[in-house]
């Protein structure tokens, strides 16, 4: 969905409540309250920088997840896991796969163990021609992340870790202006004005191929391409027999914060899919919102429904917008420390109304706790679908070769409840599910019904 500049250095780590679920900037954001770096590992902490190996860059991700993920790891079982992904990567090459070293749980005899045998996989995959260091050592770091089966824990390449890591900084920036889900590929949003919307794709549309590929890879290659570089891509569309070919043309501009319209009644609707770093998208929300107050407007819609999360500090700051007191979250380390996010009353807007949020199941991380939050303390009327359940708080580690690695470091509670909603998410007041079929047709049952709970309570 877009492309943002900006990379931080070797190993910085950006404290996020994102999860990687929606096709936009192949998704990576973060949660909770700051927290103390990453214990070291009891590891050797030589590494060797100089190697055209990449042994070094899958030391720097083990040290980040034997020394930070939230619940303590075995060395052998996690460079077990990095051996498994080196064999994928042999094995996808069209190569043998290799007897794995011995490893004991001793960390420092099995990094021993590990690096040796990693090395000579490379020099057979080199000397092949088939694979190269960096498919192996990516190999080996994205098992180490995927077999924690952890929404927060992932590995990005070099070319998605550049736009994950920092902030969305709304910048001049590559955008095509679409969301689409990335387990199924439906369009959910195509922005007004948008290199999608002159396209012609629409909401609805699944799809089918970009670039004549089909999966893995459709979104990346749309999302990833330069502005002015044309991106052809075929969608299956509701309706319609056979797929509809578009060409769709990414072009550069400068995101909002957030998007927002009054509609008939007086219902004012904020929507936006990036929780982004800083004071910009707080600042953008207390400027809608007196702006609606000035057009006489009765209620507040929140549209979570494509926002993947992001920015914890954010999250706490929009949450205190619209609640002055009361627990938003409570983070737990792996130690068991524990930090409450408070709801600041400094931040509260003067003026309340009735709201409602709307969620469905790529509301995720951030877009979780906030509705939660809300819910819990008594503040929201939540509608739509059950939310991802992805909740936790992570750090973005950017490795010293430009990829990342980002690592959940934290679990997380919502509410003056305390509510362990992680792999169950948030549960509406009200179950309107947004269908394929609706999208087509310009339907918005979910939204609609928000307007009529409004209303009803401003008595309208």
């Amino acid at each position: 969905m877009r492309v943002l500049a900006g990379r931080r250095t070797a190993l910085a780590a950006l404290l996020v409540l994102v999860a990687p679920l929606l096709g936009g900037a192949a998704g990576v954001r973060v949660t909770l309250a700051a927290t103390a770096p990453a214990a070291a590992p009891a590891a050797p902490a030589t590494v060797d920088q100089s190697s055209s190996d990449k042994l070094s860059v899958v030391r720097e991700a083990f040290d980040a997840l034997y020394g930070g993920f939230e619940a303590p790891l075995r060395s052998d079982v996690l460079l077990g896991d990095a051996w498994d992904g080196v064999n994928m990567a042999l094995s996808n090459a069209g190569l043998s796969t290799l007897s794995a070293p011995a490893l004991t749980g001793d960390v420092g005899s099995d990094w021993r163990a590990f690096a040796d045998a990693y090395r000579a996989a490379v020099g057979t995959a080199v000397s092949s021609g088939k694979a190269t260091a960096a498919d192996l050592a990516y190999g080996a770091i994205n098992q180490m992340a995927n077999a924690r089966n952890n929404c927060h824990t992932a590995f990005l390449p070099p070319d998605v870790n550049a736009s994950a890591s920092g902030s969305e900084r709304h910048q001049l920036t590559t955008d095509v202006g679409f969301i689409a889900g990335r387990q199924n590929n439906l369009v959910y949003r195509v922005y007004p004005e948008s290199p999608a919307e002159k396209a012609g794709l629409r909401p609805g549309d699944i799809l089918l191929s970009s670039n004549g590929q089909g999966d893995p890879g459709i979104r990346r290659r749309i999302f990833r391409a330069n502005a002015g570089q044309p991106v052809n891509v075929t969608v299956q569309r509701p309706g319609v027999n056979g797929p509809v070919a578009l060409t769709i043309v990414p072009d550069e501009t400068v995101l909002p914060f957030i998007r927002t319209q009054v509609l008939p009644g007086g219902i004012g609707v904020i929507q936006w899919d990036d929780f982004t770093e800083g004071a910009g998208m707080v600042d953008a929300i207390r400027r809608a919102i007196a702006d609606f107050q000035q057009q006489g407007v009765v209620g507040w819609v929140l549209d979570l429904r494509t926002s993947p999360g992001g920015d914890a500090h954010t999250m706490a700051a929009v949450a205190s917008l619209f609640m002055p007191q009361g627990l938003i979250a409570t983070s737990i380390d792996r130690g068991g420390a524990r930090v409450p996010t408070m709801a600041d009353p400094a931040q509260t807007l003067p003026v309340q109304l009735p709201m409602v949020v709307l969620i469905e199941n790529y509301s995720a991380s951030a877009a979780d706790i906030l509705p939660g939050a809300l819910q819990d303390n008594h503040r929201a009327y939540i509608i739509g679908e059950t939310s991802a359940g992805c909740i936790g708080s992570a750090i973005l580690h950017t490795l010293s070769d430009g990829s990342g690695l980002q690592v959940e470091v934290e679990h997380v509670l919502i509410g003056n409840d305390q509510l362990d909603l992680n792999g169950a998410g948030i549960t509406p007041d009200e179950t309107i599910v947004w269908t394929p079929e609706a999208l087509a047709a310009g339907d918005d049952p979910q939204m609609d019904r928000a307007v009529q709970v409004l209303l009803a309570q401003a008595g309208r």
